[in-house]
Order: structure tokens, then sequence, then C-alpha cells
């Protein structure tokens, strides 16, 4: 059994194949004419389809632009209303907090920082050799 064909253009193409050897053989498939007809019809409304799917990429790729462009302009009108409402009320106004702006405010003294002791490392342990884990024993070699 042929594989099915599953991208949009496998399948017109099959389907244009299909017309075409029927268009070849005309007087021994009579009988399928209507058949021949609606496939005809169905070809011409996919590419129709198509077309009109591929011209609403463009018109949602060119809308996505026109957001883009409408947030960055609605972005700097926030802005300068945040500075107005500075500029008005005060830059230690409590109020600009409403406007999402935060006031100026007075610095309370400085924590001191907080020390951290390191933690405290046990006594090495000596081993039975006399010489602690961190300092391998060397033998001497008498020669």
């Amino acid at each position: 059994m042929p594989q099915q064909a599953t991208s949009f253009a496998d399948v017109i193409r099959a389907w244009q194949k299909q017309l075409a050897t029927y268009a070849r053989h005309p007087d021994k498939l009579t009988a399928a004419e209507p058949l021949r007809l609606e496939l005809e019809t169905l070809v011409t409304k996919a590419l129709e389809l198509k077309e009109q799917q591929d011209s609403h990429t463009g018109v949602r790729q060119q809308t996505t632009k026109d957001i883009n462009a409408l947030v960055k302009t609605g972005n700097e009108v926030v802005r300068r209303l945040q500075s107005y409402a500075k500029g008005v009320l005060g830059t230690d106004s409590e109020v600009l907090v409403d406007f999402n702006v935060a006031p100026r405010r007075q610095r309370g003294p400085r924590k001191p920082k907080a020390t951290t002791k390191p933690p405290e490392t046990p006594p090495p342990v000596k081993t039975a050799e006399g010489a602690s884990p961190e300092q391998p024993s060397v033998k001497s070699s008498e020669s």
C-alpha cells in the first residue's frame, strides 16, 4: 500500500497527478468524470485557501508588529505620567506608590554586617603510624 502524503504540497501534487493521469485517458474512464470534476474543484479551492492562509500569516505578523509598537509607545507615556506625578507631588510623597513609583525615603542607620564564624574543625585524628590523615606518612627507605 503506498504511503499517504502528509504535507499540503505533497497532497496537492498527488491530486494534480491524478487529474493529469485522468486527462491522458479520458475515453477509458468516462464514468469517473464527476469525481474528476469534484477533485479539480477541490484542488482549486485548496489552493485558494492556502493563499488566504498565507496572507493571514502576513497580516498576523503585521498585527504583532503594530501591537509591539503600541506597547512601546504606551510604556513611554506611562513613564512620562510617572515623571509628571513625581514633579507635581514631589519625590518624597507616599502617593507616588499609587503611580507605581517608589518615593524617595530616608535611609536608616546601616546595620552592622553579620559576621559568620567558620565552623569549628575538630583536631586532626592521629593514625596508628603517628601521622595525621592530611599528611601521609613517609617511610624512609634505607639504601
